[in-house]
């Protein structure tokens, strides 16, 4: 959901000549989040930059419990990283 009374807050700085570094460096801010947000809510099964679900992933790096695998969209050419994080065990069977 877009935060109508922050983006104004933005714009107000931006039109301020004296802030206007920062209030562009604010909307990058925002950008970025509502691009997190997005991607998140698409469960990742598409590029944060163009939308496309041409996506290649590489190898999942496990640095527990963390994990991150590097991503690109085919379309695009954007690269980024998705980060995991354990959330906890499925499936277990005990041994005899």
């Amino acid at each position: 959901m877009i935060d109508i009374q922050r983006l104004e807050d933005i714009k107000k700085l931006i039109c301020t000549v004296d802030h206007y570094e920062e209030g562009v460096r604010h909307l990058n801010l925002f950008i970025q989040e509502a691009a997190q947000t997005q991607y998140l809510e698409k469960e990742g099964e598409h590029c944060p930059t163009c939308g496309s679900n041409d996506l290649q992933g590489g190898s999942v790096d496990v640095d527990s419990p963390h994990a991150s695998q590097p991503m690109s969209c085919g379309d695009c050419r954007a690269t980024w990283t998705d980060q995991y994080q354990l959330t906890g065990f499925a499936d277990l069977k005990e041994g005899a």
